[in-house]
């Protein structure tokens, strides 16, 4: 609710800034705005949409991997998101201490394969909440990509919310991701309790 809440305000206030570059004059400017500001409900509109909002940190991005997230989650394929877990390479270029004398097979062993079977693990644990809380897999769709940037350095992850929606609800689960040359890179499921409750 406070994301709709943040994404309605800013919303509002692109939309006036924007009405300001337009505007000729200034007394209509100011006419405008005392409209604006006593029609304005003072709690955000409802019907607007997170795809509209046009913000810095917050982009629509990244639709790949929520649709292979999605059908991981609805049939635990791993082959479809195999090429979305780290690789050697990246893991050297975030842990060059730690992977100095390693080799490539030592990473996997010793970094990316506990890294990918806790990722499972959690696909795992989404699955079982689904199914506790009847919600069919099958009817979900992706219903938003949300990517959250942020003023970390590069070789932190950042967060993909993954929206999933079936109709009547939507599902929204934290994951992060890394970027690295030109490619997307999955790590974390950063929730998995509570997120198909009823």
């Amino acid at each position: 609710m406070r994301i709709f809440l943040y994404v309605s305000v800013v919303f509002l206030f692109c939309s006036c800034k924007l009405f300001k570059k337009n505007s000729s004059s200034s007394e209509e400017v100011s006419k405008t705005e005392k409209t604006e500001a006593a029609s304005e409900p003072e709690q955000p509109n409802s019907t607007i949409e997170i795809a509209e909002a046009q913000e810095t940190n917050v982009m629509m991005a990244y639709h790949e991997v929520c649709d292979v997230f999605l059908a991981v989650l609805q049939t635990q394929n791993w082959e479809i998101i195999n090429p979305f877990f780290a690789e050697p390479d990246l893991a050297r270029y975030l842990s060059p201490k730690q992977t100095i004398d390693q080799t490539d097979q030592q990473i996997r062993e010793k970094m990316i394969g506990p890294m990918t079977q806790r990722f499972k693990d959690n696909i795992g644990k989404l699955r079982k909440s689904a199914e506790e809380n009847s919600v069919d897999l099958t009817k979900l769709r992706v219903q938003n990509c949300l990517y959250f940037d942020s003023d970390d350095p590069a070789t932190v992850p950042r967060v993909l919310s993954v929206e999933l929606g079936d109709g009547s609800k939507v599902y929204k689960i934290p994951v992060t991701v890394l970027d690295y040359k030109k490619q997307t890179y999955v790590f974390e499921i950063l929730n998995t309790t509570r997120i198909f409750d009823k």
